[in-house]
């Protein structure tokens, strides 16, 4: 694993590495690993905060986002660890940031108990995913993704007015430790 200066390892655990990506490295990861996860017959996922933002409001990731975002259920942990042809960039019982060999944008996977009801409760972010059955499909880019059900509410809740990117801020509302909730429910 890598060893990351103090400020950088404080924006992984945070869910981004700064580094910018294009939305052309970032939708070709999505590709990707969307397309590697129905292979390995992986279905309990969906795209979550700014890759969420992006591919709703502009059917794109979003250009000089960071990584794409995967709330999955944590069950798959050990599958995703051990997926051919990653290189994991840093995880804990909550989270994995991998990067694939043949991609340049890093995947963040946000490992979630789900409960009975079908709700993700995200550990890593400390958000639950409410009422996210059944999966909206969307087709896009020649592969499947998996959307939240009420993404748009879902949305609004994370991000406020989501539907006007932010000049100079990458297009995302991000919450900071000063405004982030004990607990958002989503």
């Amino acid at each position: 694993m890598r060893h990351f200066t103090r400020k950088l390892r404080t924006k992984i655990l945070r869910g981004g590495s700064g580094k910018p990506n294009t939305s052309l490295d970032l939708n070709t990861t999505l590709q990707k690993i969307s397309t590697l996860l129905y292979e390995k017959k992986i279905y309990n996922w969906f795209i979550a905060y700014g890759t969420l933002l992006g591919i709703v409001r502009d059917n794109s990731c979003i250009n000089s986002d960071d990584d794409v975002d995967i709330i999955i259920d944590k069950k798959y942990k050990i599958v995703i660890e051990s997926l051919p042809g990653i290189k994991v960039l840093y995880k804990n019982n909550n989270f994995l940031r991998i990067i694939l060999d043949t991609s340049k944008s890093p995947i963040d996977f946000y490992f979630s108990t789900v409960d009975a009801n079908g709700n993700f409760f995200d550990n890593h972010e400390n958000v639950k995913w409410l009422n996210v059955y059944p999966f909206e499909i969307r087709k896009w880019n020649n592969v499947i993704l998996q959307l939240p059900q009420n993404y748009k509410e879902k949305l609004t809740k994370r991000y406020g007015n989501w539907k006007i990117p932010i000049p100079g801020k990458k297009g995302i509302r991000k919450l900071t430790e000063s405004n982030r909730p004990e607990l958002q429910i989503l």
